[in-house]
Protein backbone atom coordinates (compact mmCIF):
# COMPACT_ATOMS: atom_id res chain seq x y z
CA UNK A 1 0.00 0.00 0.00
CA UNK A 2 0.99 3.32 -0.54
CA UNK A 3 0.03 6.79 0.79
CA UNK A 4 -0.73 9.65 -1.09
CA UNK A 5 1.55 11.33 0.07
CA UNK A 6 4.40 9.09 -1.26
CA UNK A 7 3.09 9.11 -4.28
CA UNK A 8 2.78 12.38 -4.62
CA UNK A 9 6.25 12.60 -4.01
CA UNK A 10 6.99 10.19 -6.68
CA UNK A 11 5.46 12.57 -8.86
CA UNK A 12 7.39 15.21 -7.86
CA UNK A 13 10.40 15.04 -10.43
CA UNK A 14 8.08 15.39 -13.36
CA UNK A 15 6.66 18.69 -12.30
CA UNK A 16 9.80 20.49 -13.17
CA UNK A 17 9.70 19.09 -16.91
CA UNK A 18 5.85 19.19 -18.14
CA UNK A 19 2.23 18.95 -17.08
CA UNK A 20 1.37 15.31 -15.83
CA UNK A 21 -1.36 13.29 -16.10
CA UNK A 22 -2.12 10.92 -13.51
CA UNK A 23 -5.25 8.82 -13.72
CA UNK A 24 -6.24 6.44 -10.89
CA UNK A 25 -8.74 3.50 -11.73
CA UNK A 26 -9.53 2.87 -8.14
CA UNK A 27 -12.40 2.62 -5.86
CA UNK A 28 -12.42 5.63 -3.37
CA UNK A 29 -9.50 7.23 -5.21
CA UNK A 30 -11.29 10.61 -5.45
CA UNK A 31 -9.41 10.64 -1.28
CA UNK A 32 -5.76 10.82 -3.34
CA UNK A 33 -6.79 14.04 -4.89
CA UNK A 34 -5.34 16.47 -2.24
CA UNK A 35 -2.02 14.59 -1.48
CA UNK A 36 -1.69 14.75 -5.28
CA UNK A 37 -2.88 18.29 -6.55
CA UNK A 38 0.09 20.89 -8.17
CA UNK A 39 0.25 24.00 -10.37
CA UNK A 40 0.96 21.77 -13.42
CA UNK A 41 -1.01 18.35 -13.25
CA UNK A 42 -4.38 17.37 -14.03
CA UNK A 43 -5.45 14.34 -12.06
CA UNK A 44 -8.40 11.95 -12.74
CA UNK A 45 -9.85 9.77 -10.29
CA UNK A 46 -12.21 6.30 -11.25
CA UNK A 47 -14.37 7.53 -8.10
CA UNK A 48 -15.09 10.05 -5.47
CA UNK A 49 -13.20 9.75 -1.79
CA UNK A 50 -16.29 7.92 -0.46
CA UNK A 51 -17.21 5.69 -3.49
CA UNK A 52 -16.76 2.45 -5.40
CA UNK A 53 -15.67 2.28 -8.40
CA UNK A 54 -17.50 -1.01 -10.45
CA UNK A 55 -16.93 -3.59 -13.03
CA UNK A 56 -14.09 -5.30 -11.45
CA UNK A 57 -14.70 -9.36 -12.49
CA UNK A 58 -13.43 -12.33 -13.87
CA UNK A 59 -15.46 -12.26 -16.83
CA UNK A 60 -14.33 -8.29 -17.78
CA UNK A 61 -11.48 -7.50 -19.22
CA UNK A 62 -11.19 -4.09 -17.72
CA UNK A 63 -13.74 -1.88 -15.07
CA UNK A 64 -16.15 0.66 -16.11
CA UNK A 65 -13.61 3.17 -15.43
CA UNK A 66 -11.26 1.84 -17.71
CA UNK A 67 -13.60 0.50 -20.45
CA UNK A 68 -14.37 4.38 -20.46
CA UNK A 69 -11.08 5.58 -20.08
CA UNK A 70 -10.15 3.65 -23.45
CA UNK A 71 -13.19 4.89 -25.81
CA UNK A 72 -12.66 8.34 -24.35
CA UNK A 73 -9.02 9.02 -25.10
CA UNK A 74 -8.80 6.33 -28.33
CA UNK A 75 -7.87 9.67 -30.31
CA UNK A 76 -4.59 11.06 -29.79
CA UNK A 77 -3.98 14.46 -27.03
CA UNK A 78 -6.33 14.96 -23.88
CA UNK A 79 -8.69 17.54 -23.53
CA UNK A 80 -11.44 18.23 -20.85
CA UNK A 81 -14.15 17.17 -22.98
CA UNK A 82 -12.99 13.73 -23.96
CA UNK A 83 -12.94 13.76 -19.61
CA UNK A 84 -16.79 14.71 -19.53
CA UNK A 85 -17.28 11.97 -22.34
CA UNK A 86 -15.48 9.45 -19.89
CA UNK A 87 -17.44 10.75 -16.56
CA UNK A 88 -20.88 10.25 -19.30
CA UNK A 89 -19.63 6.90 -19.80
CA UNK A 90 -19.35 5.84 -16.55
CA UNK A 91 -22.10 6.87 -15.30
CA UNK A 92 -24.11 5.36 -18.01
CA UNK A 93 -22.67 2.24 -17.87
CA UNK A 94 -23.40 2.02 -13.76
CA UNK A 95 -27.08 3.51 -14.19
CA UNK A 96 -27.75 0.58 -16.42
CA UNK A 97 -27.05 -1.80 -13.69
CA UNK A 98 -28.97 0.65 -11.38
CA UNK A 99 -25.50 0.55 -9.18
CA UNK A 100 -24.53 4.41 -7.16
CA UNK A 101 -22.55 6.15 -9.26
CA UNK A 102 -19.09 5.87 -8.52
CA UNK A 103 -18.74 9.84 -9.85
CA UNK A 104 -15.25 9.82 -11.45
CA UNK A 105 -13.40 13.27 -10.23
CA UNK A 106 -10.84 15.10 -11.46
CA UNK A 107 -8.03 18.01 -10.73
CA UNK A 108 -7.01 20.53 -12.88
CA UNK A 109 -4.03 22.35 -11.99
CA UNK A 110 -3.88 26.22 -12.30
CA UNK A 111 -0.64 26.43 -14.28
CA UNK A 112 -1.90 23.09 -17.06
CA UNK A 113 -2.83 25.65 -19.69
CA UNK A 114 -6.18 27.13 -21.13
CA UNK A 115 -8.80 23.81 -21.39
CA UNK A 116 -12.22 23.68 -22.29
CA UNK A 117 -15.12 22.67 -19.89
CA UNK A 118 -18.69 22.85 -20.50
CA UNK A 119 -19.97 21.18 -17.08
CA UNK A 120 -18.15 21.54 -13.68
CA UNK A 121 -16.78 18.46 -11.99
Amino acid sequence: MITGAQLASQFAPLDRHANVIIIISACYSGSLIPSLQAPRRIIITAARADRNSFGCSPSRRHTYFGEAELHAFAESGHSLQQIEDLRDTVASMEHQKSLTSSEPQVSVGRNVGKLCVTKPF
